[in-house]
């Protein structure tokens, strides 16, 4: 549930790694393109930090290319 009434999270109890997945079934790798997960840097991934680990995880697992900016 979310902490607060009008914010949705609807990927919050998915692994990140079915949120790619959905993005390749929807089609909207251009989205994804645009998204941040580095918990280090604001403008770049740092490669090294759990969130930069785990998106990196969430597209071999699904035998994808990260669309993102390195």
């Amino acid at each position: 549930a979310s902490p607060h009434p009008t914010l949705k999270l609807p990927f919050l109890n998915l692994y990140k790694s079915h949120i790619v997945e959905l993005s390749q079934i929807l089609n909207i790798q251009d989205l994804v393109a645009m998204t941040h997960s580095c918990t280090e840097l604001l403008s770049e991934r740092c490669r090294f930090c759990f969130a930069c680990d785990e998106r990196a995880w969430s597209f071999r697992e699904n035998g994808m290319r990260d669309p993102g900016r390195l």
